[in-house]
């Protein structure tokens, strides 16, 4: 056994030293005795010949890297370069050389600065094609089709840190533990189902196009907005746990970080694809991400310049919390956002660990784990076939309306559609005419609770986030000095009919 891992070393020593060639020449000097010179030249010759080289990061500052398989891009420490000396002079059987060398310390700022540089711009693929990178293989993914790329054979670089430190094994079982986990938190529904699994494919996808980017918010279906009663174990973090597994991340804990922290995002490199947010509380400032989401990110570093990444670049976002997620509002929120509204079923239920009888990802054995991958991987050529599929909300749109109006005020207008007596048209019965005056002294009189916080503007413009909730068609105006609203709730009352 012994004799065999020497044989071993000793044949991977040949393959890697058998392009090199000596960053040392020996000649007679003056005294007639054979002197050997190591050249500075040929010293960074040797090192490029196996593969070392430097990428400039977004700060100006290099990195030392070596690239195997001639894709792969792995971050070194100085220190290896050293240690490939010692290598090579013990293959050689130099230890004069090594000696030499380590008497000179020939490791200097100057060589490993001349190294070449490379490009780190990655091949991402586009609308139609994706790749994944596996232990063996890439995988480029299209809609209809997987393909096998050598890294050899790959046009562009990988981050070694963005490699699955698993084989990829294809497998025609459909059936997986994931793929059930999926099923349930769906609630058991095919359209939410679908989406789920568009938003998975959606994050894991390696490309991605600025003109279309939207943050995958994650959230719990039942939330106790009137009591501010968040409890979550939906299973949503599961979620970002999984596409983990596939694509680098970086994690964020959400009840801790502050969003005006100007270093939130230090920890962000070049390898990561996703930034997630795990379960933000219920202040947290969605608008702050509005230019990482469509825009060029800014990046604050302690003790570094400031960097900017290119919208091409910039990692995807997704965000998981037991509250709703608040940001500027309007139509510069929503097309910046994709919610979807997670089943209770593991709250209210069981959780997963009862229902599966073990622990998702940690308890897996290699049967599961090649099952997985091939369920992710289908997920990508249906987001890729079928587009980012918005669910259909569930209780988010009325949470939202609590949030914003309050729960008294809808109180208050429930009651006044319910008996619209008071305010209608002899001849137009389906028309409210209301003097919003007196209405909000009425409201006042029955929610005293509200008075230090609410005025008569924030009064109107609850009434418009109300009406535009129930699709009630409404008016403001004026007459002889009194504003008045105009309310026509033929919708409402054929409803109830």
């Amino acid at each position: 056994m012994e004799e065999n891992m020497q044989h071993n070393d000793v044949n991977n020593l040949i393959d890697r030293f058998h392009l090199v060639l000596p960053f040392f020449d020996e000649c007679l000097n003056k005294k007639g005795e054979m002197e050997i010179i190591i050249s500075n030249q040929k010293l960074i010759l040797f090192w490029e010949a196996l593969g070392y080289r430097k990428v400039i990061d977004e700060t100006g500052s290099y990195i030392l890297v070596n690239i195997q398989r001639n894709s792969i891009v792995k971050e070194v420490k100085e220190h290896l370069l050293r240690f490939e000396i010692r290598e090579y002079t013990k293959h050689i059987n130099r230890a004069d050389v090594w000696e030499l060398f380590l008497r000179s310390e020939n490791v200097a700022k100057k060589h490993y600065e001349s190294f070449h540089t490379i490009d780190m711009t990655r091949n991402t693929g586009n609308e139609k094609t994706g790749y994944l990178y596996f232990k063996n293989a890439i995988l480029k993914v299209t809609l209809e089709k997987i393909e096998i790329v050598e890294y050899d054979n790959f046009e562009g670089y990988v981050w070694e840190k963005e490699i699955i430190k698993r084989n990829f094994i294809v497998s025609e079982d459909a059936e997986c533990v994931f793929g059930e986990f999926v099923w349930i938190i769906a609630n058991n529904e095919p359209k939410r189902l679908k989406s789920i699994i568009s938003i998975i494919g959606y994050l894991i996808h390696s490309f991605k196009d600025p003109t279309f980017s939207k943050a995958i918010i994650l959230m719990d279906s039942e939330i106790d907005v009137e009591f501010d009663e968040a409890n979550g174990g939906t299973g949503k973090s599961l979620i970002g746990k999984a596409v983990s597994q596939i694509v680098p991340i970086l994690f964020i804990d959400g009840k801790t970080i502050k969003s005006q922290d100007k270093f939130r995002l230090s920890g962000l490199n070049g390898h990561h694809r996703i930034i997630f947010f795990d379960d933000v509380k219920k202040d947290f400032d969605f608008e702050s991400l509005y230019p990482l989401i469509t825009g060029d990110l800014y990046i604050e570093k302690k003790y570094k310049n400031a960097v900017v990444i290119p919208g091409t670049e910039t990692p995807k976002l997704l965000i998981t919390s037991n509250y709703v997620v608040k940001g500027g509002g309007g139509n510069a929120e929503k097309r910046r956002k994709v919610e979807y509204e997670v089943s209770t079923y593991f709250k209210n239920i069981q959780t997963p660990l009862e229902q599966f009888e073990h622990r998702l990802f940690d308890d897996w054995d290699k049967e599961e784990w090649i099952k997985f991958d091939n369920f992710m991987i289908k997920a990508l050529q249906f987001y890729l076939k079928n587009g980012l599929l918005e669910p259909q909300p569930i209780n988010i749109d009325f949470n939202r309306l609590k949030i914003e109006i309050g729960v008294d005020f809808i109180d208050f207008m429930d009651s006044l559609i319910s008996k619209p007596e008071l305010y209608q048209k002899p001849s137009l019965p389906d028309i409210l005419v209301i003097d919003k005056n007196k209405l909000f002294d009425e409201f006042l009189k029955t929610k005293p609770n509200n008075g230090e916080r609410i005025s008569p503007i924030i009064f109107k413009k609850g009434i418009d986030k109300y009406c535009d909730y129930y699709q009630i068609q409404h008016n403001h105006y004026k007459s002889n000095g009194n504003n008045y609203v105009e309310l026509n709730i033929e919708k409402i009352i054929k409803q109830a009919s």
